[in-house]
């Protein structure tokens, strides 16, 4: 506006360069007015054209009217030229207004936005016609629109800008917290506009509500806490404390310390104690572990520990103190140095009686010495005397069976025969129980001795059942063998020790059994140190035994329960004896028994296997027939009898009793299989009558 007023100036001081060039224009004119007038020019001039006589007149106005001219013409230009200046102005001014780094819009009274900036629309994520004439609400949060007409209210009131921070809404991002400033004035219509500057400080927001977060987190943790947090200035006296302080402090606010100095509220004996703690960690930075007390209103004493840190931030200096209240601490040490002092009262009248103690102890030793040596004495004298009477009552045991066989061939009596069998049957149990007596007294003097060598295990499992197999007839029972048709035919170790066990494990098997069967038998499992073991295992269906009387069972002269030593016999020696050569052989005994459904004893020895597997025989050598024949004799009862476990057996006995089938093996394997007990009945049978080696007994089974 001021270089366009000083244009009527410049117009001005043209003037007398304008006159000028009127004045050559006219002097170069063609006609001359005055010629004209006087007639001279030889031209006609029309009748109604007067003559004006007073040609200085005309030509001081043709001279005015083209000064005039000219001037309108320079004017005209100049005016060009200022209009040119006003609109890169003008230009200018919208560059820097539409760029502006913040937002400009201009409200109208009713709040419909009339004009807006570059930023103003980017910053809303619209194009400016979507922005003009659109309710500024409709871009405010709801929430936050009071904040908004407040602010309205004080300029209207004040007519002073007012600013405020609120959220806004884009069109596709999340919200963002502005900044706005707002200030009015009139339009040309006389009607208020107002004008808002705003720009985006969402990042200044977010990083506000971290500190504050953080600043709250902090004020938890330090309130939380049940050590005392204080910050002091350079002097000692309190700017911020949590509550655990002030309560240290004797207070009950915060209010109540700040500002004042912590020597205020410490034991006056303290005081000078305090003041050069402070001191020194003004000079050294910080204190560790000070302990001092502190007093309140009441005069109570609480003692506390203190660790301090010098913060510098410029030439602000701060200290940093954690106090920790002791007393509990202190308690416990005035208990424990009462405590000590008992003990090394109560220590020193130890001292004394362990003296006597071990004098008391050196008498008895030597008392225990001479009874366990007498003890152990009379042990040895006693494994000698059962050994001595064990042979002693042999001799005299042996004629007696021998004599028993000789009669028995003598006889001829069907009484008589029949009291030499039991005669036989009696020895036998006597010859066992003093077998038993024997070896147990060998164990406890320590005389006994494992053997290592090769033995047939299938030599040693035909001798235990044929001991068992007549007992186990006269009584009823079924006897049936199931062995791992993968076991090695050759083994290494003590077969007389595992026979012994074995056998004992199926007299008591018959003994217990009133009817139905036993199992016995042999598979391979692992040990937990990963070496190959033996499992013997003999199943029976008698009167099992309950989980009580399982646990001494295989404790010496234990037989469980007195009713069934009345009922059954038996010392309760036969078990304790297995027990005690299964652990000399590196083995372990067990029991699985269910009341009134049966038993399985089972026993595992760590044996030596040898070259040959048992199958390899089966297939490579001659035929064991006995071994086909008591497969095929127990098979052929279970199927008789429909009984499921005849398709177990056929499992475990396939090698042996395919041997008999031949042709007829897939239909019998088939019938088996599919519980057609009948069926595979007919096939074994008729198998069997085929083979010269066996023959059938529909009563006793196969011979």
């Amino acid at each position: 506006m001021a270089e366009t007023d000083t244009h009527p100036n410049q117009s001005a001081d043209l003037r007398p360069e304008v006159e000028q060039i009127a004045r050559e224009a006219a002097a170069q004119s063609p006609a001359n007015l005055s010629t004209i007038a006087n007639g001279n020019s030889g031209d006609t001039l029309p009748p109604d054209v007067t003559i004006i006589q007073d040609l200085p007149t005309m030509d001081a106005m043709n001279h005015e009217l083209r000064v005039h001219q000219i001037e309108l013409e320079v004017q005209n230009e100049e005016l060009r030229r200022v209009q040119m200046e006003l609109d890169t102005s003008r230009a200018k001014y919208f560059g820097l207004y539409d760029l502006a780094p913040v937002g400009y819009i201009t409200v109208s009274e009713q709040g419909l936005i009339l004009e807006a900036n570059l930023t103003a629309t980017n910053l809303f994520e619209v194009t400016r016609n979507m922005l003009i004439r659109q309710p500024i609400l409709h871009f405010i949060v709801n929430e936050d629109r009071r904040i908004y007409f407040g602010q309205l209210e004080k300029l209207f009131d004040t007519h002073v800008p007012q600013t405020c921070e609120l959220r806004m809404v884009r069109k596709h991002s999340p919200v963002f917290w502005a900044h706005m400033e707002i200030t009015t004035e009139q339009s040309i219509d006389g009607a208020p506009v107002y004008h808002v500057v705003y720009f985006d400080i969402t990042e200044r927001k977010q990083a506000e509500n971290a500190v504050t977060a953080s600043e709250a987190k902090y004020r938890a943790l330090v309130e939380a806490t049940d050590t005392g947090y204080l910050i002091l200035d350079e002097e000692g006296c309190v700017i911020d404390a949590n509550a655990e302080y002030v309560r240290l402090a004797g207070h009950h606010a915060l209010s109540d310390i700040l500002g004042k100095s912590v020597i205020a509220w410490t034991a006056n004996y303290e005081k000078q104690k305090n003041e050069a703690a402070v001191a020194q960690c003004r000079k050294d930075g910080f204190i560790r572990n000070a302990h001092i007390d502190y007093v309140d209103g009441r005069g109570r004493i609480t003692p506390v520990e203190i660790n301090a840190t010098v913060i510098k931030n410029g030439e602000l200096v701060q200290i940093i103190s954690l106090v920790r209240d002791i007393t509990a601490e202190k308690q416990a040490e005035d208990e424990l140095a009462a405590e000590k002092q008992a003990l090394e009262a109560a220590n020193a009248e130890l001292v004394k009686h362990r003296d006597h103690l071990e004098e008391l102890v050196q008498a008895r030793t030597q008392e225990l010495v001479y009874a366990r040596d007498k003890a152990e004495s009379a042990d040895r004298a006693k494994s000698a005397f059962l050994a001595n009477m064990s042979h002693e009552l042999h001799t005299p045991l042996h004629q007696i069976m021998g004599f028993g066989q000789l009669l028995a061939l003598a006889v001829k009596d069907e009484r008589a025969s029949g009291l030499l069998v039991k005669l036989q049957s009696s020895s036998r149990q006597l010859l066992g129980l003093l077998d038993d007596i024997l070896d147990y007294s060998k164990i406890d003097s320590g005389e006994i001795k494992i053997e290592s060598v090769y033995f047939s295990l299938s030599t040693l499992l035909d001798q235990s059942e044929k001991e068992a197999r007549e007992a186990a007839t006269a009584k009823g029972l079924l006897l049936v063998r199931e062995v791992d048709p993968g076991l090695p035919a050759l083994m290494k170790g003590d077969q007389g020790r595992i026979g012994q066990i074995l056998d004992n494990l199926l007299s008591n098997a018959v003994k217990f059994s009133e009817q139905g069967r036993i199992t016995f038998g042999v598979r391979k499992v692992e040990t937990p140190l990963k070496n190959k073991a033996l499992r013997f295992e003999v199943e029976d269906q008698g009167i099992g035994i309950t989980p009580e009387l399982q646990t001494g069972l295989f404790e010496l002269f234990n037989q469980g329960d007195n009713s069934l030593t009345r009922k059954y016999g038996g010392t309760g020696l036969g078990l304790a004896l297995c027990k005690r050569l299964t652990a000399l052989m590196g083995g372990e005994i067990g029991i699985n028994s269910t009341p009134s459904e049966g038993s399985t004893f089972w026993f595992s020895i760590p044996l030596t296997i040898g070259e040959a597997p048992a199958t390899d025989t089966v297939e490579t050598g001659p035929v064991d027939w006995s071994q086909v024949a008591a497969a095929v004799d127990a098979l052929d009862k279970l199927l008789a009898n429909s009984d499921g476990h005849a398709k177990t057996l056929w499992k475990k006995s396939r090698h042996l009793v395919g041997a008999v089938l031949h042709d007829q093996l897939t239909e019998f394997e088939e019938a088996i299989q599919g519980y057609h007990f009948e069926t595979a009945l007919m096939l074994l049978r008729e198998a069997v009558a085929a083979v010269p080696e066996l023959s059938i007994n529909e009563q006793t089974g196969v011979t």
